[in-house]
C-alpha cells in the first residue's frame, strides 16, 4: 500500500488491512508521479526477483493511494530439460510466419496426455516438484482459433479427467515468455461493482472522509 505523504489513514483500516492481507504500507510522493512510479515498480521488481517490472505505467497528480497485490511462483519441473540439448528451431505463430527461438528438449518422458480428437489438438502435462503442474496444448494444423474459442472452465476440466500417462519419445518445447496487462473496469462494472469508479463511491472507511473513489484496476501477469 503506497499512500501519499499527507494522507491521514484511519488506525482500524491500517489494522484491518495488515491483520487480513500482512500489507505493508509506505509513503510515496504522487506530486512526483516518476518518482513514485520508481519506487512503486522498483518494490514489486525486488519482490518478485525481477520478473515483474514496470508495474506502474502512469500516474496523475489526483492519485492518493496505490494498492499493490503480486504473486511469483518459481517452479522446477520435476523431469527437468537439460540445457546441453536446447537448441534452434522454428517456431510458428500461424502457417505462414515462424520464428528462431531456443527450444528445450527431453527424450523418452513418461507423462499425463490426452489427444482431443472433437477440438483437434493435444495435450500434455508436465509437473514440476511439488502439487503444480502445467497444461501445454498443441493444436493441429489451422485449428488454432477453435481451440481458444473453447478454452472454458469445462474444457479444461474435461482434458484433466482425461489424461493418461503415455510415453513420449521426444518432446520439444520453446523457452517463453508471457507477459500482459489489462483493466478489469469495464468486467466489474458488467458485473454491477460500478460505483466505487464514480463520484457516489464510499471509502469513508478509509481516510473517515468521502472524497475517494477507484481510477484505475489494472492487474498485469507475467510469466
Amino acid at each position: 500500500m503506497f499512500l501519499e505523504k499527507h494522507l491521514q489513514i484511519l488506525t482500524e483500516f491500517k489494522e484491518k488491512a495488515r491483520a487480513l492481507y500482512q500489507d505493508e504500507a509506505f509513503t510515496a510522493d504522487f506530486q512526483q508521479p516518476h518518482e513514485a512510479k520508481s519506487l512503486i515498480s522498483d518494490y514489486v521488481s525486488r519482490q518478485t526477483q525481477g520478473k515483474i517490472q514496470q508495474l506502474i505505467s502512469d500516474l496523475d497528480n489526483e492519485t492518493c493511494m496505490v494498492l499493490v497485490n503480486y504473486i511469483y511462483f518459481k517452479g522446477k519441473w520435476k523431469m527437468p530439460f537439460n540445457p546441453r540439448v536446447t537448441f534452434k528451431s522454428e517456431f510458428y505463430l500461424d502457417e505462414k510466419r515462424s520464428v528462431k527461438v531456443p527450444m528445450m528438449s527431453i527424450e523418452d518422458l513418461t507423462t499425463p496426455y490426452f489427444q482431443d480428437e472433437e477440438l483437434s489438438c493435444s495435450v500434455v502435462q508436465l509437473k514440476y516438484t511439488g502439487n503444480a503442474s502445467a497444461l501445454f496444448i498443441l493444436p493441429d494444423q489451422g485449428r488454432m482459433q477453435q481451440v481458444e474459442a473453447s478454452l472454458q472452465p469445462e474444457t479444461l476440466r474435461k482434458w484433466k479427467d482425461s489424461l493418461r500417462p503415455r510415453m513420449i519419445d521426444m518432446l520439444h518445447l520453446p523457452k517463453l515468455s508471457v507477459s500482459t496487462d489489462y483493466s478489469l473496469k469495464d468486467v466489474l462494472s458488467e458485473l454491477g461493482i460500478r460505483e466505487v469508479f464514480s463520484t457516489q463511491a464510499d471509502l469513508s472507511a478509509i481516510t473517515g472522509a468521502n472524497d475517494l473513489k477507484v481510477s484505475q484496476d489494472k492487474p498485469q501477469s507475467c510469466a
